[in-house]
């Protein structure tokens, strides 16, 4: 996805899709493999100490707390989140987790965990060579947004986690390579024999390599499809709604709003693995459902621009199709109906960085202004004239405070900096990992901490609406808005609150 993103999820990496961006990309994004970080800092008594900073629960056997809940922001003086601005999960939430964890009281402990310490890793995106591109793609430095994170929860007193403080190893890759995702995850897992695995954004392939091939939990921003989600269960959780489930709400989202009456419908997909599938799956069997018709469907393996968007443009063109829904080569296919003087209707989601503002940036703006969007992330809102909430302005101010540097916030005119985007995303991740390990209670294992995921109810967060996790689904968005673009500002704004979903 996006900003981090999620659906394809997400913050930071908005325009890997466009053209101009590719090629920076190509040509400067290499990390050699395995960078090893680890995170420390200085005790009080001024010896060097592995940072530790976690939350707490009472324990399987019913002792006292140490600490207050944890909630997913990192300053002190934060809000409780309940009302969607970023906090712990459900009272009901942590007692029924609890629950799980005191029915697991005995039992073997995971593989990174000692008496009195876990081992996290946090895997992320090398996007240096884009700085200089502006702040929009800059994601600032990931472990030390963590460490401050963790240093807020420490001043909290939110230490120990059921007796154990957390340990962090850090991971990097370069975004665009497969295999350095792959270095990343053995990294982590057969070097720092990590206990569970963070990966923060557009981490997709390495996802499966923790969740399936080396069977380690892992919580993540980005969205995979069902098929990755049925291939890597129990372990991968994803904030973000999976990218199957957002394609098939995104048809009765356009349904719903009448965007699809009386429209002929183009689709233009690409062709890699999986795509003409989930395109099949997701899109063309609901808009069956709802009783609509295809008029046209045009494909491409050139999902960075080629000559394929034009043949795309000449078809729905002669096909008289009056509504575009682009999943690959979107400025592509634009520039080319711009050139044919053809204009259709778009609607867009978090697909390949829909709602983001820096990646739409690039596209024609005569040809998308006015489009609706549908999003399953907290995007839109500066635009709208909408304040942070009291947790994000928590979040963010924790940084600052551990950092002293000052982050931008977003503003009526939208392109948010990444740097804000990742560290929400980082607030949302780490509460939703901490209430993992309080729920397991003593007993920290796979079974326990899966179980205590799986127990997670409306849990508020930052980056993201609630989230809801149970033993079937481990994408936790539950709900959507409403988003418009707007060519004044090559931004979008949220037009409505956040609603339920329509299909599972």
């Amino acid at each position: 996805m996006n900003e981090p993103a999620t659906g394809r999820s997400g913050g930071a990496f908005f325009g890997i899709v466009s053209g101009f961006l590719a090629g920076v990309l190509i040509a400067a994004l290499f990390v050699p493999k395995r960078h090893h970080v680890s995170s420390s800092l200085l005790s009080g008594s001024g010896e060097v100490t592995t940072t530790s900073i976690a939350g707490s629960t009472p324990p399987a056997g019913g002792a006292a707390p140490s600490g207050p809940p944890v909630s997913s922001v990192g300053g002190v003086g934060s809000s409780s989140g309940t009302t969607g601005g970023g906090g712990p999960a459900t009272p009901a939430a942590q007692s029924t987790a609890t629950t799980v964890a005191a029915k697991a009281a005995s039992g073997p402990l995971g593989r990174g965990v000692s008496a009195n310490t876990v081992v996290i890793g946090v895997t992320y995106p090398d996007l240096t060579a884009l700085r200089a591109l502006g702040p929009e793609f800059d994601n600032g430095d990931v472990p030390k947004q963590w460490q401050a994170l963790l240093d807020g929860w420490h001043k909290q007193h939110l230490v120990p986690v059921n007796g154990r403080d957390i340990v962090l190893r850090f991971a990097k890759y370069n975004v665009l390579d497969v295999n350095d995702q792959n270095a990343a995850c053995a990294q982590l897992v057969d070097d720092d024999k990590v206990f569970a695995v963070v990966g923060v954004a557009y981490f997709q392939t390495g996802a499966e390599c923790v969740a399936r091939a080396h069977r380690t939990p892992l919580i993540t921003s980005d969205g995979p499809t069902d098929d990755v989600f049925a291939r890597s269960k129990p372990f991968l959780f994803s904030l973000s709604m999976s990218e199957s489930r957002h394609l098939r709400n995104w048809v009765w989202w356009a349904h719903t709003h009448g965007f699809l009456k009386n429209k002929k419908i183009g689709i233009y997909y690409e062709t890699t693995p999986g795509q003409p599938e989930l395109v099949q799956n997701a899109i063309v069997s609901q808009l069956t459902k709802l009783g609509y018709k295809v008029t046209a469907e045009a494909s491409t393996g050139d999902t960075q621009g080629g000559p394929e968007d034009a043949i795309a443009v000449q078809k729905f063109s002669s096909m008289g199709v009056n509504l575009a829904m682009l999943l690959t080569s979107k400025m592509g296919f634009m520039q080319q109906a711009d050139a044919q003087g053809y204009h259709p209707t778009y609607i867009d989601n978090d697909h390949l960085y829909g709602t983001s503002d820096t990646a739409t940036s690039t596209y024609p703006a005569d040809q998308f202004a006015g489009t609706y969007g549908m999003t399953g992330r907290r995007v839109g809102d500066a635009a709208a004239g909408k304040a942070l909430t009291p947790d994000q302005e928590a979040c963010v101010a924790n940084y600052e405070r551990y950092t002293g540097q000052k982050v931008l916030r977003p503003g009526p005119k939208g392109h948010l900096a990444a740097v804000f985007a990742y560290i929400l995303e980082d607030c949302d991740e780490g509460a939703v990992l901490l209430q993992g390990i309080r729920g397991a209670g003593t007993t920290l294992n796979n079974t326990t901490f899966v179980a205590a995921l799986e127990q997670i109810r409306n849990m508020a967060l930052t980056r993201y609406p609630p989230v809801t996790f149970t033993a079937t689904k481990h994408d936790g968005t539950d709900s959507q808005r409403t988003l418009l673009w707007k060519q004044s500002c090559t931004c979008w704004t949220a037009v409505t609150g956040f609603s339920p979903l329509w299909v599972s």
